[in-house]
C-alpha cells in the first residue's frame, strides 16, 4: 500500500481555495486569514506539517488553472461565450434568458476583482481575445438596455486589472464609440459614468489613442466633459487625456476650457492636484495658468491662486517625480507673471536650487 505523499503547497492551496469558497472575501484576505488561522494552531502545537504549510503562504501563488477561481470563472467564460454566439445569430435581439447571464456577468466582474488577475486574464485572453472581442459586440450591438449596461461594466472592470485587455480594446472601435456618449443627451447617467471610466483607462497610460479615434475628441466631447467636472472621475479623465493627447485635441480642450469661465473647474482642479499630485494635473494646471491674464481671471478665483501657489510650492521639493518637479516649475513661473508673490514660493524655488 502506498504512502500519501505530503505536499504542502497543495495543502495550503486548498485550505485557501476552502476558505476563498467559503467567505468569497478577496483572495488576498483569504491567504492572510488562512496563515493566521495556521498560526494559531501552532501555538498550541509543534507540529511540522502544519509548519510546512505554514511557510507555503509565505510564497503563495494559486494555481492558475486549477483553484477555486480558476475553475469558477472557466465554466462563467464558457457558459458566457456560448451566450455571446447566441446572441450574435439572433441579431442582438431581446432574449428572455438575457437576465441570468446579465447575472452571470456581474459574477464573473466580481471574482476577477477579488483574485489573482492572472486568473480572468487566462479566460479573456483565450484565442486571441475571443472572449473580451465578443463581449465588446455584445455592448456595442445589442439592442438591451440591461444587456449593454452589464456588458459595459465587466469591460470597465477588466480593463482596470488587465492590462492586456486595456491594450486589445483601444486597438478596437470602442473608444470611438464610448466618446459620443460623453455628449449625447440619451445617454444614461449610469453608462456615461462607465465610459467616462473606460476611456480613462487608456488615457491614464499616458499613450495617445490610435489616430482613428482623434475625430471623436471634439469640441463638443470637451464641452460635456467639463460639465461634468464636479465628477470627480470625469475630471481626472479630463487630466489624463489633455496630458497624452496630440497638440491638436490639447487645442480643442484648452478653447473649451476657457469658453467655460467657470471658475468651479479650477477650484476642483486644486482640489484634486492637492490630494493627486501627478505630472498631469500640474500640466494642466501650468497650461491654465499661462493663459492671458483675462482669461486665467474667468477662470480662477483669486484665492486660488494662493492656492496653486502653495501646492506647486509643496511638491516641487517633496516630489521625487522629475516631470512633477518641472511642472512645478512652470506653474509658479506662470504666478509670478500673474503677479502671485506668496512667500511659499521664493522658500521653494532657493529649497529647489539648493539641492
Amino acid at each position: 500500500m502506498y504512502e500519501k505523499i505530503f505536499d504542502a503547497e497543495l495543502v495550503a492551496g486548498e485550505l485557501v481555495d476552502n476558505v476563498r469558497a467559503g467567505t468569497k472575501a478577496p483572495l488576498q484576505d483569504c491567504i492572510e486569514t488562512t496563515k493566521l488561522l495556521l498560526e494559531t494552531l501552532l501555538s498550541h502545537s509543534s507540529d511540522e506539517t502544519l509548519s510546512a504549510v505554514h511557510r507555503a503562504l509565505d510564497t503563495f501563488s494559486p494555481d492558475l488553472e486549477n483553484c477555486f477561481d480558476a475553475r469558477l470563472l472557466t465554466a462563467l467564460g464558457r457558459s458566457l461565450g456560448q451566450w455571446f454566439d447566441e446572441k450574435s445569430e439572433l441579431s442582438y435581439s431581446l432574449s428572455q434568458e438575457d437576465d441570468s447571464h446579465i447575472e452571470d456577468m456581474g459574477i464573473f466582474a466580481e471574482i476577477a476583482a477579488k483574485t489573482d488577475p492572472r486568473i480572468p486574464e487566462r479566460v479573456a485572453a483565450e484565442d486571441n481575445f475571443d472572449f473580451v472581442l465578443k463581449l465588446k459586440a455584445l455592448y456595442v450591438m445589442d439592442q438591451s438596455y440591461k444587456v449593454r449596461i452589464g456588458a459595459i461594466r465587466l469591460l470597465n472592470n477588466l480593463t482596470a486589472i488587465i492590462p492586456a485587455v486595456r491594450r486589445c480594446l483601444v486597438d478596437t472601435e470602442l473608444p470611438s464609440v464610448l466618446a459620443p456618449l460623453i455628449s449625447d443627451q440619451r445617454t444614461s447617467a449610469e453608462e456615461r459614468k462607465m465610459a467616462v471610466e473606460l476611456l480613462d483607462q487608456w488615457a491614464a497610460t499616458g499613450e495617445p489613442l490610435p489616430l482613428v479615434h482623434l475625430p471623436f475628441l471634439n469640441a463638443n466631447f470637451f464641452k460635456a466633459l467639463i460639465s461634468l467636472h464636479e465628477d470627480r472621475s470625469a475630471l481626472k479623465l479630463l487630466i489624463n487625456l489633455y496630458a497624452s493627447s496630440p497638440a491638436e485635441t490639447q487645442e480643442l480642450a484648452m478653447q473649451a476650457l476657457s469658453d467655460s469661465k467657470n471658475g468651479n473647474l479650477a477650484n476642483h482642479l486644486l482640489e484634486y492636484t492637492n490630494t493627486t499630485p501627478t505630472a498631469a494635473s500640474f500640466f494642466l494646471l501650468s497650461r491654465l495658468l499661462s493663459l492671458p491674464e483675462e482669461q486665467v481671471n474667468d477662470l480662477f478665483y483669486h484665492n486660488d491662486l494662493s492656492v496653486a501657489a502653495t501646492i506647486s510650492s509643496r511638491e516641487l521639493l517633496n516630489s521625487v517625480d522629475d516631470k512633477v518637479q518641472d511642472y512645478c516649475l512652470q506653474t509658479l513661473e506662470a504666478l509670478a507673471k500673474l503677479g502671485v508673490r506668496d512667500y511659499c514660493m521664493r522658500e521653494a524655488l532657493e529649497g529647489y536650487h539648493s539641492f
